[in-house]
């Protein structure tokens, strides 16, 4: 993975959001950091995405 390749060294959980693009940078970034990662096309989309990514990191 190059450069996203930390081998586990990160004390934090990684979501990405990709806007208007369906990035695997993005994609890697989320799934090596633990974290989800989504698309959205629309600003209430992406806002939709972080909350979903804040509801994963608080929970029920």
């Amino acid at each position: 993975m190059g450069d996203l390749d930390t081998s586990g060294l990160q004390s934090v959980t990684v979501h990405t959001v990709g806007l208007g693009i369906d990035s695997n940078l993005l994609r890697n970034a989320a799934y090596l950091g633990g974290g989800a990662y989504a698309t959205a096309q629309t600003v209430d989309g992406l806002q939709q995405a972080i909350e979903a990514a804040i509801a994963i990191e608080t929970g029920p």
